[in-house]
């Protein structure tokens, strides 16, 4: 998926996913449009616990108004759209 593919997925109202490791843990990341903002948690956990959510070290929801916002947070992030695949 490229940014092109990543923004239409999340306009068409399509929610996005990225699993994925770093270091030692296993990042999960779920984004989709909700009304008129787009939605995006972020969870991290040990590999192998995604199942345990008592072991996530983070679980953040973000909300932003615009998928260009969403863009920009996940390159301050350095979290590439090749990381994500449609739901």
């Amino acid at each position: 998926m490229n940014s092109d593919s990543f923004k239409r997925c999340l306009e068409n109202g399509k929610g996005v996913a990225a699993v994925f490791n770093k270091k030692e843990k296993q990042v999960l990341i779920n984004v989709w449009k909700l009304k008129d903002v787009f939605i995006l948690t972020w969870e991290e956990c040990p590999r192998g616990e995604q199942f345990d959510e008592s072991s996530y070290t983070r679980d953040d929801r973000h909300e932003f108004d615009s998928v260009d916002d969403v863009c920009k947070f996940l390159e301050k992030e350095s979290v590439g759209f090749a990381t994500f695949k449609p739901c």
